[in-house]
């Protein structure tokens, strides 16, 4: 009787293990994935977000290459980085901005380096939205209706 009390006890606390091995897998799994960003020099870089807020691929691309960032918290409401971007910082930040506006600031003795990036207001969208049609005037400059 003694073995089976014994038995009964070991699994019990290999459960409370694996239980709270589960635990960790499950927290660890939903904790939010870092930003990943590549490369020492501006003109070859590899950004790299799953679900992140743009503002942190931002601040993360700001620590990495020291550039100066103003309006950040305009950018709240943006959709979060998913994927890669490659390519120089100055065409990251374009991408990542492509709906946002913004001005990307380069020193004069390197235009294609990024020095600073202002991100001018909380507007976003889809781009320039298309002209309406020009309609006919229905009637004359005095009011009448045209015939």
């Amino acid at each position: 009787m003694a073995s089976v009390s014994y038995t009964l006890r070991a699994l019990q606390a290999f459960w409370r293990g694996a239980g709270f091995i589960s635990l960790l897998l499950v927290v660890s799994s939903t904790s939010s994935a870092a930003v990943f960003v590549e490369g020492e020099d501006q003109a070859d870089i590899v950004l790299s977000a799953e679900g992140e807020p743009m503002s942190s691929a931002l601040e993360a691309l700001s620590e990495k290459f020291d550039i100066e960032i103003e309006g950040l918290e305009y950018i709240e409401k943006g959709d979060p980085i998913n994927g890669q971007m490659r390519g120089s910082l100055k065409s990251v930040l374009s991408r990542l901005l492509r709906n946002w506006n913004h001005v990307i600031v380069s020193p004069t003795d390197d235009p294609g380096a990024v020095q600073k990036l202002m991100i001018l207001s909380t507007t976003f969208g889809e781009g320039k939205k298309p002209a309406k049609a020009a309609v006919a005037p229905s009637v004359d400059e005095n009011g009448q209706p045209l015939p």
